[in-house]
């Protein structure tokens, strides 16, 4: 999915006509994250702040790499941001006419720092829920990155049994409910013996935990181990 949005982002920046459709099929994404802001219903064919958000979603698509976390939370982002400061130009007009050139060249770079540091306190909120979610399993953060194979094969065939139990939503529930894996499931689905999956319950528990979509904050910080 991650690589997917990528490769089609990379594929309408090299196009004007790819961009427009792009941006025209997401009009409903750009208008509920717009009415978030403005706090009521957005039409996502007519607006007054619609154009605004297209704006900053072509700004986004631009602007956009890998550090900034996923796409559409950083897309989000900036078209909170735009949304809000054409509220406060609206609003204060005086204000923005007061401004000279040098504060107007600052301020991209100022909104840039603002989308910078709200990722970064998304992801220290994302990894302290996460951090809580693992000691249901008596699981300690801190320990992730030994439990991680280091064998190339046995990393996926893990990464695949956290998929299987995700994808299941039987098999999450119970083992949300039971904090225990599945076992004897993923032996038979797997044709793996027991000891193989106990010896890594950590690493499948919390891969299957970081699948779920309120970490997308974090992937650049755990996801890289349990979902690439």
């Amino acid at each position: 999915m991650k690589n997917d949005i990528i490769n089609r982002l990379n594929t309408v920046r090299e196009s004007s006509l790819e961009l427009n459709s792009f941006i025209d099929e997401s009009r409903y994404f750009i208008a509920s994250e717009v009415a978030k802001v403005v706090k009521r219903y957005v039409n996502p064919t007519d607006d007054e702040f619609l154009t605004v958000g297209m704006m900053a979603y072509h700004e986004a698509i631009k602007s956009y790499n890998v550090e900034r976390g996923t796409f559409y939370a950083y897309a989000g982002l900036v078209i909170k941001r735009r949304i809000i400061d054409e509220i406060r130009k609206t609003n204060s007009q005086k204000q923005y006419d007061d401004f000279n050139c040098d504060d107007n060249e600052m301020i991209p770079q100022s909104i840039n720092k603002h989308y910078d540091d709200e990722l970064q306190m998304d992801r220290i909120a994302a990894i302290r829920v996460f951090n809580q979610e693992l000691e249901l399993y008596d699981i300690e953060f801190s320990v992730l990155e030994k439990k991680t194979p280091k064998n190339s094969k046995n990393k996926h065939l893990f990464q695949d049994m956290a998929r299987y139990i995700f994808n299941n939503l039987s098999l999450r529930e119970a083992m949300i409910r039971k904090k225990k894996l599945p076992i004897q499931e993923l032996c038979h689905v797997f044709d793996v013996n027991r000891k193989k999956i106990e010896r890594k319950r950590i690493y499948i528990i919390a891969c299957t935990l970081i699948l779920d979509e309120k970490y997308d904050s974090i992937n650049m910080y755990v996801k890289k181990e349990v979902s690439k």
